[in-house]
């Protein structure tokens, strides 16, 4: 299983016990991304994520601890209990909290392989105690807005709706070079928000592990183009599965019919070339499946809103920011 290194932010504490914990835990032989850490105030830890791997185990022994994830691209996919599968696409939070006992060991998937992603870990005690002696006008207790989110389950998903979004993503975004004391406050500000979230869970319908092993199996290779020109269903009934049972289970899994998936995975690949590599466009247009330029630049835009020149230059530009502020 690929390792994610942790690596310090601007304000990063390498004597944060939440650091410690997740080096130990996501340690392995191969790259699988990173997740830059920073110290908000004691009790609070945002970890900025950017993972290039299809999964990853995750460890806890804190007691009285929550943990916030906002999906920002990507998929990202937990197994919180053994039947109780937890999907969250762009505009997602899942929170969690921690007792010791309930997820102490949580399995994440990410089926596009990548992730990008916000973390807040907290120590409810400690974050309480430093935001009613920094922060008192705010009236922040952490263990109760816990309660409040949190009602019969140790974990919650939903959408963030946009006021609440538009702070995750303002975190996002900005934590790598903001003044401290700017994070401090998008973080209250989020904290203050938060019980707005809408109380609706996700409709989940739970199916045996060996059809969605097999649903997997039948995913991999369809991004691998093995099956080629096949239809769904002459692909179902090459693995013995209804094409109803296969579609049902895929779209749980991955938020979308089978060929719609296909073609976005494709798309998201071919960002991650855009952003990371410096091939010409028309080959990573052919690479993804495309019969022409003309016909990646507007699958693009119409995903992305922007033309995929476009996209890689917006990118170069936010590299070459985040450089020269740490480079001050």
């Amino acid at each position: 299983m690929a390792g994610i290194k942790i690596v310090a932010g601007q304000f990063g504490d390498e004597g944060n016990d939440w650091v410690r914990r997740l080096k130990q835990n996501y340690a392995g032989d191969e790259s699988g991304g990173t997740s830059t850490y920073y110290e908000v105030f004691p009790g609070v830890t945002i970890f900025l994520n950017r993972v290039s791997a299809s999964s990853c185990v995750e460890k806890r022994d804190r007691r009285n601890a929550m943990e916030i994830n906002f999906c920002a691209n990507g998929r990202f996919e937990c197994w919180f209990e053994p039947d109780d599968l937890g999907v969250l696409v762009p505009g997602d939070v899942a929170i969690s909290t921690f007792d010791g006992e309930h997820g102490a060991c949580t399995e994440s998937r990410f089926p596009l392989g990548f992730y990008d992603g916000l973390t807040i870990y907290t120590d409810c005690d400690e974050a309480t105690r430093w935001m009613a002696k920094n922060m008192r006008c705010l009236g922040i207790d952490l263990n109760r807005l816990r309660r409040q989110i949190m009602t019969d389950h140790w974990y919650w998903i939903g959408t963030a709706g946009a006021r609440c979004e538009h702070v995750f993503r303002e975190l996002f975004e900005c934590v790598s070079y903001a003044d401290r004391n700017y994070v401090r406050l998008k973080v209250a500000e989020l904290f203050l928000m938060l019980p707005l979230l809408k109380q609706q869970e996700k409709e989940t319908e739970y199916f045996p592990g060996s059809q969605v092993e097999l649903v997997r199996h039948i995913r991999d290779h369809l991004i691998s183009d093995r099956y080629r020109g096949a239809t769904v269903a002459e692909v179902a009934a090459l693995h013995h599965i209804s094409e109803t049972r296969l579609q049902k289970i895929f779209k749980q899994l991955y938020g979308m019919p089978v060929y719609q998936y296909v073609k976005q995975y494709r798309l998201e690949q071919a960002t991650m070339e855009l952003v990371n590599g410096s091939r010409p466009i028309t080959e990573i247009a052919l690479d993804a499946g495309f019969s022409s330029v003309s016909k990646f630049g507007e699958s693009f835009r119409k995903r992305y809103g922007v033309t995929p020149t476009q996209y890689r230059m917006q990118f170069r530009d936010r590299k070459r920011l985040v450089k020269a502020v740490e480079m001050e």
